[in-house]
């Protein structure tokens, strides 16, 4: 099997597996219980299965496709921010009321190219920035972190698509620690 196969059988089965459980608390009768539990089980090993299967496939060219395109991302968001001359702040909620907005926006970016996806949109050319202190942080301080996340990205070896979405998942919270709230 294929390490884009393998990838996307994970995918799968990690959004089916909430479904699963949600299925599992709804079940009375104790013989269709049991099936679910099974079910669920079978599901969690297949998932620890792909897992290690993906983290045998090294440095192949998926993996460092998206290695490549994930280092290429934080480059680019940075290059975007540094460009910028109107403001020394870049807002976190991005117009939005959630208070981590870009975090999560570049976050997503990350993880799309994890999970397998060539062609991302990106929003770099459409952040928001601001003047008010309690929504911004200092627009270099954060592409010298966006800087130091490439550099540490570009450091992660072996390549496989576990390691990649693990370091996308972690992001946001690396992010919030450089940048606490105000």
């Amino acid at each position: 099997m294929k390490e884009l196969e393998i990838l996307e059988r994970l995918i799968e089965s990690r959004r089916e597996l909430p479904i699963k459980k949600m299925e599992l608390s709804s079940v009375t009768d104790k013989a269709k219980s049991f099936i679910q539990q099974q079910e669920i089980s079978i599901l969690e090993m297949s998932i620890a299965d792909d897992i290690r299967q993906l983290r045998l496939i090294i440095n192949s060219q998926d993996s460092s496709h998206a290695h490549s395109k994930m280092i290429e991302r934080l480059f680019e968001y940075e290059n975007a921010i540094r460009k910028v001359t109107a403001s020394h702040l870049i807002s976190r909620n991005q117009g939005l009321v959630f208070q981590n907005r870009l975090f999560g926006i570049i976050q997503s970016d990350l993880r799309q190219f994890a999970e397998g996806i060539k062609i991302v949109p990106s929003s770099s050319s459409n952040l928001y920035y601001t003047s008010e202190r309690t929504d911004g942080i200092l627009k270099d301080k954060f592409a010298d972190f966006l800087n130091s996340e490439a550099q540490s990205l570009r450091k992660l070896n072996p390549i496989n698509f576990p390691d990649l979405e693990e370091f996308a998942m972690t992001f946001m919270s690396r992010a919030i620690s450089q940048f606490p709230l105000n």
